[in-house]
């Protein structure tokens, strides 16, 4: 799973970031960076929907990243912030939630 490596360096994340969102633990997520273990399906398609590409891609059947939609409902400015969110640190997540917050109770 290299390709788990690359897409969680991409968007600077921690292995803890993405255990985290999976609900597993750091070393879990690990043995399938370092190919110890293999995740389930259930855990491959978290993993896409979280990288945004396809299974198809992380398994390596795939060259291209490719991108799917999760939610149609979501306008194409609503799709850019949520891509800009889902890139960045859980740090910097926290910082961008604060701040729409405060956006939100001034206005």
């Amino acid at each position: 799973m290299n390709r788990l490596k690359q897409l969680r360096n991409e968007r600077a994340l921690t292995q803890a970031d993405v255990a985290k969102h999976l609900n597993i633990t750091r070393q879990g997520y690990a043995n399938y960076e370092n190919e110890v273990t293999n995740p389930t399906p259930t855990i491959l398609i978290k993993l896409a929907d979280y990288f945004e590409c396809s299974v198809d891609y992380l398994i390596g059947r795939e060259s291209e990243i490719g991108t799917i939609l999760i939610n149609h409902s979501l306008t194409e400015t609503e799709n850019e912030l949520l891509q800009i969110y889902r890139k960045q640190t859980e740090q910097k997540k926290q910082f961008l939630m604060t701040f729409a917050r405060g956006l939100n109770d001034k206005f």
